[in-house]
């Protein structure tokens, strides 16, 4: 994920090299990265109590 915004009108964000510029997108990629970043992963300190709370945010933003 990464912001990018080179002298035009409008917020863009680049997600796996897409740009995504309308406000539902960029939410919607933002969620994906973070549920990516905080999916079950075979670790021995993977939180199960963390990827709960990630998970409902991540929810309650989609919402919005």
């Amino acid at each position: 994920m990464s912001v990018y915004n080179k002298n035009s009108t409008g917020p863009r964000i680049v997600f796996v090299s897409t740009v995504y510029r309308d406000r539902r997108a960029i939410t919607q990629q933002r969620g994906e990265y973070f549920k990516n970043l905080y999916s079950p992963a075979n670790c021995a300190h993977y939180d199960d109590n963390w990827y709960g709370y990630v998970i409902n945010n991540v929810n309650e933003r989609k919402e919005h």
